[in-house]
């Protein structure tokens, strides 16, 4: 994989409503057949740096959305909070828990005292038809451990993230992948951090079924 840094892309060029190049900055012009565009999530936040109001990557709240002044809340994609897998304040931009967290502070803005639990970052994709479901931490840093099994056969791989034999993450990628049923799964199995410990060989094993094994335990 070439990676290009510094670099921004200035041009699309195409034939018959077909992508055949991106052109950068530079003006050096690479070979496409398809763009995957995205910019990840900054909030903006600067216009509170001088007032009451802390924050950090975006708007510091409690569990129950509530900002570092008691009548102002924050939800969404600004709000920044504790994290169940990390155990720090991170935050969780997703239409999912911005919902949730929206209907809390909401309630909570109107005398109600309802408590925002934290979030299990979950993410799907189809492309190329293969389908792919991450779960909690996939990106294992210090102190983590990873199992990974591929098969280029069956197109298929798993990883799964571990800390102190915990399961903090889960990526499963395959075309067979039953979304609906392993989605709910993973993310209870992610959310409980299941020590693995006395189990682990069985997670390498390539007819693995995650609704079987973790039922079991």
């Amino acid at each position: 994989i070439q990676i290009y840094l510094n670099e921004e892309v200035v041009e699309f060029r195409g034939d018959n409503e077909k992508l055949t190049h991106v052109v950068l900055k530079s003006g050096l012009e690479i070979s496409a057949d398809i763009a995957i565009i995205t910019i990840g999530i900054k909030p903006s936040v600067d216009f509170l740096k001088d007032t009451y109001v802390k924050v950090d990557q975006g708007v510091i709240v409690d569990s129950n959305l509530r900002t570092t002044i008691p009548n102002i809340f924050a939800a969404g994609d600004v709000a920044q909070i504790y994290d169940p897998l990390y155990n720090i304040p991170m935050l969780h931009p997703t239409w999912g828990n911005a919902k949730k967290q929206g209907r809390i502070a909401a309630i909570n803005m109107t005398g109600g005292n309802m408590i925002y639990k934290g979030a299990i970052p979950i993410q799907t994709i189809r492309i190329f038809g293969f389908k792919a479901i991450a779960v909690g931490i996939t990106h294992s840093k210090k102190n983590f451990d990873e199992i990974s099994w591929v098969s280029f056969e069956k197109e298929q791989c798993r990883k799964l993230v571990l800390r102190n034999n915990r399961l903090v993450g889960v990526l499963v990628l395959g075309k067979d992948i039953d979304k609906k049923t392993l989605k709910p799964l993973l993310k209870k199995i992610v959310t409980q951090q299941i020590e693995v410990d006395h189990f682990s060989s069985l997670l390498l094993e390539e007819d693995l079924d995650f609704e079987t094994l973790f039922n079991e335990i």
